[in-house]
């Protein structure tokens, strides 16, 4: 026997489900993605928790959301001081997190407040579309950087500039409360950059987020499981380099398969919600 208490989208999907279920005599056939270098991916069997460290680890995953943190380090490391190293280093990263956190928040809580649910779960799809063929095309002329910084234009060059003169001065100043809002500031730019750079996955992931019946404690738990697999790259790359007192970072092949296995996945996100939601609907 199996209950359903009251009515939402997911719950509907379960209901239909569970009729073809019980008319036809058997089990719902299992529903498989393949994806390159991942293989077959069972999404029928994919839990909530799975999608979250799936998503949050691609995303962090990009040069826009390593560079500048990279840069510092090498400022800092020409410090040898471990202590300052931490001071400024885990502040950013703290801020950067705490920053990143607040935008899946607005886009979760846009998402709750709009109430053409279908609509938007169609819209997201296309513009989840849009991007996977976005960034295959990146893929296949991949550089190794961030678009939004690389390249000539006046824009570029006062964003990647205007980013690295705070990092250099934040670098070299005493450290002071100042220094600390400087750092804040710096990685609420970074965050920016990221966003423009990468706002495809955490839209996508906020929408299915919503699709699914969970409680309003459990979708902020989710952000923030998010993003913390979203900084953990950050984090051990970071402290690696403040263990070791070198610049550590991924190698090129590692971000550049990254890039295809991200596109692909927003991809096949983007034909799921517009196709087939129900697959993207977990249970709480």
């Amino acid at each position: 026997t199996k209950y359903f208490i009251g009515f939402t989208e997911q719950i509907g999907a379960e209901i239909e489900s569970c009729i073809k279920e019980c008319l036809l005599g058997e089990k719902p056939t299992s529903q498989k993605i393949k994806i390159p270098i991942l293989g077959e991916v069972d999404l029928s069997k994919m839990s909530l928790p799975v999608l979250t460290l799936t998503i949050g680890a691609l995303d962090g995953l990009n040069p826009c959301a390593m560079w500048i943190l990279l840069f510092l380090i090498a400022l800092l490391i020409n410090t040898r001081s471990r202590k300052r190293m931490w001071l400024i280093g885990g502040t950013f990263i703290l801020a950067s997190g705490i920053v990143y956190y607040l935008i899946l928040t607005a886009w979760l809580n846009l998402f709750l407040a709009i109430s053409y649910v279908n609509l938007t779960r169609i819209l997201i799809g296309v513009f989840a579309l849009g991007v996977g063929a976005w960034q295959i095309k990146t893929f296949i002329g991949y550089r190794g950087v961030c678009p939004v910084t690389d390249g000539s234009s006046k824009l570029r060059d006062k964003i990647k500039n205007g980013l690295r003169v705070q990092a250099e001065k934040i670098a070299i100043s005493p450290f002071t409360f100042a220094i600390l809002g400087g750092v804040i500031l710096l990685a609420f730019g970074v965050n920016l950059v990221e966003f423009f750079c990468s706002a495809g996955l955490p839209a996508i992931y906020t929408r299915i987020l919503t699709l699914s019946q969970i409680s309003t404690l459990s979708y902020y738990f989710y952000l923030l499981l998010y993003t913390f697999i979203f900084m953990l790259d950050d984090l051990i790359v970071f402290s690696l380099a403040v263990i070791t007192l070198s610049r550590i970072g991924f190698t090129e092949k590692y971000n550049y398969w990254s890039t295809l296995i991200g596109g692909l996945l927003i991809l096949a996100l983007g034909i799921l919600l517009i196709f087939k939601p129900e697959l993207l609907m977990f249970a709480g």
